[in-house]
């Protein structure tokens, strides 16, 4: 649970209490903002903030969701899925993903990929459609990578 807070919650609970303090929470924003920009979606960066971690969360269920179907315990699924959305690697097995379906290894690397991305363009897409991560350069520049390392690995 603490990985999985790490991932988005603290920059939430900055993001929503700073200002209440007198202090803007953009700073924090930009600073641990997946991604490699922090780019706004609504002109208040309290209202970012909910909508990037509605997609955290999104994801993350979608996650579970896809693990059960894998054959995994919902004990295990949603533990693996609160590690694997902060790519925080934990798993409550001594072979870690070894110990599960080849299926359950795609869809953690799927998702892992998933996760280092700006979470800020997942949401966008809701919106406007997969073309969005096309046209995006920090998608097309590691999707590249990504399917390079996998050739690399896997020979």
């Amino acid at each position: 649970m603490t990985q999985w807070l790490g991932g988005m919650g603290f920059i939430v609970l900055g993001v929503a209490i700073l200002p209440y303090l007198g202090v803007g929470g953009m700073q924090l924003f930009r600073l641990e903002a997946p991604g490699p920009t922090a780019d706004r979606l609504q002109p208040r960066i309290q209202e970012t903030a909910k909508l990037l971690w509605e997609v955290y969360v999104g994801l993350t269920a979608l996650l579970v969701v896809l693990f059960l179907l894998g054959g995994m315990s919902i004990y295990d699924a949603v533990n693996h899925a609160l590690t694997t959305m902060p790519t925080g690697g934990f798993s409550t097995r001594n072979a870690s993903m070894a110990a599960f379906s080849p299926y359950v290894q795609w869809v953690t690397i799927l998702f892992m990929y998933l996760a280092g991305v700006s979470f800020t363009l997942h949401y966008r897409t809701l919106g406007r459609g997969p073309r969005v991560y096309w046209r995006d350069a920090e998608w097309r520049l590691t999707r590249g990578s990504f399917w390079w390392e996998l050739r690399w690995s896997l020979s």
